[in-house]
């Protein structure tokens, strides 16, 4: 399978001096003038959207990725990757991930492992709970074995997500009035109104500096309460919301 890694980029460049070579990807490859940095890696390529030039917010810079991904036919996985992110083992991701796509055709979504960068044993993303009124993660630790079975879930982060081609063409791109919270629980949602699956495998491991989107500026916080209620809006009192919300899972 070919990958695009989109990686919307805003703040320090220190992020990405730390992600790409986890990418086998050289730091200075990545060309800071350019709203659009396409940089070729094993598995396919890197587009990384500086929103630090045109600050396009994180919805809109995926859906630019994403849509390379759904119109140019070389290209079977849009792998959304926040940029304060590094890989553990970028080849066990792969064998994973394609696997996965290759053996559940009705797959659509894969969601991460995501442990944090100061505590590589804690578990911060295991799959998910409640979308609303926020996104509550499941949480474990390594090393007690939790959260280590491929589970069925009603959405995963956009940290680090992976998205088949086909289910792009079939559903769209994210919602853009979603501008940083909530498009990828409102995609989630949307695939698997279209019959495709969303899972969680726990061999796809990512390291994400988790305190920094913890502790939200006034402008996020702001940013948030605007996303949360256009989500309420479009979601929450429908008996659409309640039944995707409270499906019961086989396996």
């Amino acid at each position: 399978m070919k990958f695009l890694v989109v990686i919307p980029h805003y703040g320090s460049n220190d992020h990405l001096k730390r992600l790409l070579p986890s990418l086998g990807v050289n730091y200075e490859k990545f060309d800071n003038s350019e709203e659009e940095c396409w940089i070729p890696f094993k598995y396919g390529d890197i587009l990384i959207i500086n929103n630090n030039i045109a600050n396009r917010g994180f919805t809109k810079a995926c859906n630019i990725g994403m849509g390379h991904v759904a119109w140019e036919a070389d290209y079977d996985v849009a792998w959304l990757l926040n940029n304060d992110t590094e890989i553990e083992d970028l080849s066990e991701i792969v064998e994973s991930v394609s696997g996965e796509f290759n053996n559940h055709f009705d797959t659509g979504v894969i969601g991460s492992c995501i442990v944090t960068l100061d505590d590589i044993d804690f578990i911060h993303h295991g799959g998910t709970g409640a979308a609303f009124p926020a996104g509550v993660h499941k949480v474990g630790r390594r090393s007690l074995g939790q959260l280590s079975q491929r589970t069925y879930e009603r959405w995963v982060t956009g940290a680090s997500v992976f998205i088949r081609r086909e289910l792009i063409e079939m559903i769209g791109l994210m919602d853009e009035n979603l501008v940083n919270y909530g498009s990828d629980s409102d995609y989630c949602f949307r695939a698997r109104t279209a019959n495709f699956k969303v899972v969680y495998l726990p061999t796809v491991v990512v390291r994400h500096a988790v305190g920094q989107s913890a502790n939200p500026s006034p402008n996020q916080e702001r940013q948030i309460k605007a996303d949360m209620l256009y989500f309420s809006i479009k979601w929450v009192n429908g008996k659409l919301f309640h039944d995707l919300e409270n499906e019961v899972f086989d396996g």
